[in-house]
């Protein structure tokens, strides 16, 4: 689920990464959009297995190939996904 769920303004992301990391998204077959609204999703990812009490890792690319393990306590998890999502076009 957090896989594509992804705030690519998020500043440990390189910006020229961003094109590299939907390029590689869409050459195979990921999604690059969440599938439904984040309101939508909020009962899966609060019950996620990667939450433990009140915090919840996220994974979150930073390069191809990289991913950093992002624990958040669930508030700034929820706006850190609300940010993903307000940036979509």
């Amino acid at each position: 689920l957090s896989s594509v769920m992804i705030d690519l303004s998020v500043p440990f992301i390189p910006v020229y990464q961003n094109d590299r990391l939907l390029a590689a998204l869409r050459l195979n077959g990921l999604p690059t959009e969440p599938p439904r609204p984040l309101a939508d999703i909020l009962p899966a990812i609060v019950s996620d297995k990667k939450r433990a009490g009140d915090r919840l890792t996220l994974v979150v690319p930073e390069t191809i190939g990289h991913c950093r393990l992002l624990p958040l306590p669930l508030s700034e998890a929820m706006a850190f996904l609300a940010r993903g999502e307000e940036a979509r076009p």
